[in-house]
């Protein structure tokens, strides 16, 4: 990605795999664990676009936070938020057109929601193509600090991790379908996007469950985020009933102790 922070002034794109960038698969380990390419599964290409933070170049399964933050300012006052508004521009490649995001017809806070939410899809689909997954979405991407360079200049081997991939695959749901209601909202109506996200949504939920973890208390605590994203988007009763489920079991819901979280008061 080639983004333009300024008329003239540009920052190339990181991390790509069209520049030589090598990444690989790990099914079993969590966040910053050191990572052996020799022992990976395998390498897999196509993944790119996640966020960076504290001034290195990973991320992490917290960052779903991010588009989660920005859908609820959109969702609770709409009539503040326009297409112009940031004018993000960007390329995809050098030779790419420059995408326009303040001239798309959308409020500019659901293009930037949008970021995370399309690598999360993404990522899913290339782990699919490759064989690693049936359906679930990675946890921590990249490698963690070291380079002490700009994120462009930083050439070394990332890592692919998948020892959260139930609770950010439950992530996943519930950002694809809190999109789609943000994007119903902004049409008055059905979106022309809003039922491909509203059916990822209900994919990555389905296949959560699948994986009987559950009761553990982070799945938990992503499965109720999930499901009342999933009511909201749907209006179908058996979120309803998973999200009760789901509370019910967390000692902490409501807690003040979470008050860095998305809050389930957003739905």
């Amino acid at each position: 990605i080639i983004q333009e922070i300024e008329p003239g002034f540009n920052y190339p794109r990181d991390h790509h795999p069209g520049d030589g960038i090598k990444m690989y698969y790990f099914p079993n380990l969590n966040g910053e664990d050191e990572f052996d390419v020799t022992k990976a599964e395998g390498q897999i290409d196509g993944v790119w676009g996640w966020y960076h933070d504290a001034g290195d170049w990973d991320g992490y399964i917290s960052h779903f936070r991010v588009p989660m933050t920005l859908l609820a300012l959109y969702d609770l006052k709409p009539e503040n938020f326009g297409d112009g508004d940031i004018s993000q521009t960007y390329q995809l490649s050098n030779a790419g057109e420059w995408i326009r995001e303040g001239e798309n017809g959308l409020p500019d806070v659901l293009d930037e929601a949008m970021w995370l939410i399309r690598y999360y899809k993404r990522a899913k689909e290339r782990m699919i193509t490759r064989g690693y997954s049936d359906g679930g979405v990675p946890d921590y991407v990249g490698v963690d600090a070291g380079a002490d360079v700009p994120s462009w200049q930083d050439k070394r081997d990332l890592a692919l991790k998948g020892g959260r991939i139930v609770e950010n695959t439950y992530n996943y749901a519930a950002t694809a379908a809190y999109l789609a209601v943000c994007l119903k909202k902004f049409a008055g109506g059905e979106h022309p996007q809003s039922a491909e996200w509203t059916q990822e949504a209900e994919a990555a939920y389905a296949w959560s469950q699948k994986q009987n973890r559950d009761t553990q208390t982070d799945v938990n605590r992503a499965r109720e985020m999930a499901a009342a994203a999933l009511f909201r988007a749907t209006g179908a009763v058996k979120y309803q009933d998973d999200f009760r489920t789901s509370t019910n079991r967390d000692s902490n819901f409501g807690s003040t102790s979470l008050w860095f979280d998305v809050a389930h008061w957003h739905f």
